[in-house]
């Protein structure tokens, strides 16, 4: 499947509205951790109840199992997620689509809360 391909089937199955951050505003720090190494979000493209869209410096793989953790001013949040799809850029980063576990809402609610002023 081709990364057009798959993108339009991502949105298509998509079943939260994507939101715009105002990425270089938000406080903190994101980063995943997968395979017991941790990596810096490069930027975060988007974010919704189910997913987001992030740009990173390591390639990963779609159905690779990760944590997806945020830390600001003595708070932190960390939620289980799975690499839906990866692109490689020119500048040899990588975009990819994530989703977020749904074996507990809250705290993919508690992440949104915590963005919600950082949301164009």
């Amino acid at each position: 499947m081709t990364f057009a391909e798959s993108n339009q089937a991502t949105l298509e199955n998509r079943q939260h509205e994507r939101l715009n951050l105002v990425y270089d505003q938000i406080p903190g720090q994101f980063y995943i951790r997968h395979q017991n190494e941790r990596i810096e979000l490069n930027y975060v493209n988007d974010v919704s109840l189910s997913g987001m869209g992030v740009l990173v410096s390591k390639e990963l793989q779609s159905g690779d199992k990760i944590i997806i953790g945020y830390e600001a001013d003595g708070f932190s949040l960390e939620l289980k997620a799975e690499v839906i799809w990866h692109d490689q850029c020119p500048d040899k980063s990588y975009r990819i689509g994530v989703r977020f576990s749904t074996t507990n809402l809250n705290i993919n609610e508690l992440m949104l809360t915590a963005l919600k002023e950082y949301i164009d």
